[in-house]
């Protein structure tokens, strides 16, 4: 259990990554769970924390999707889950300064990936937002737990609309709120 003392949920000091698994294509996972890593063990570095152990992670996700295919939320006819990483330094005390000593928590999220039944389904609405992105050269590449302005912006998003697109101060194309954009 995460406690009332953890730095992840009073300052967003940590990071996150979301992941697509499917059960009938396991090699893409560990491909695209690679990339995923990449970029995780960055943000580590740049948030100075520690990395954790990527085998005993990779252990613990696939503890957590055997306990989800045994709840009563799995539909055996949907193979595909969406694996949300949630990293923070661990508890601490009150202030901004981190601990010289932390203990990191890790916690992992299963859940259905969207099943579409064509491609015509996989089609999105989009709109562009007035809240801008947040910029912050150092933070950029990071994907820390600080997500304000997708929350705002996905408030903007009119009926029907499924996806907004967020600039920044200078009017340039950055993200979606929730998608990649290549």
């Amino acid at each position: 259990m995460l406690s009332i003392h953890d730095r992840g949920l009073h300052y967003g000091d940590g990071l996150f990554e979301t992941l697509l698994y499917s059960l009938d294509k396991p090699l893409h996972f560990e491909n695209n769970f690679n990339i995923h890593w990449q970029r995780f063990c960055r943000g580590c570095r740049v948030l100075n924390l520690s990395i954790p152990d990527k085998n005993l992670l990779l252990q613990n996700i696939d503890s957590e999707i055997s306990i989800y295919k045994k709840s009563s939320n799995y539909n055996s006819d949907n193979n595909n889950f969406i694996i949300k990483l949630l990293y923070t330094r661990g508890s601490g005390p009150r202030g901004y300064l981190p601990p010289a000593r932390s203990k990191p928590s890790m916690l992992i999220y299963v859940s259905p990936a969207l099943k579409y039944k064509n491609l015509k389904d996989r089609a999105i609405r989009l709109q562009n937002c007035q809240t801008p992105s947040y910029e912050h050269k150092l933070l950029s590449s990071v994907k820390h737990l600080n997500r304000l302005d997708s929350v705002l912006a996905s408030q903007e998003l009119k009926a029907g609309v499924s996806e907004g697109v967020l600039f920044n101060q200078s009017k340039e194309v950055i993200c979606a709120i929730s998608s990649n954009l290549f």
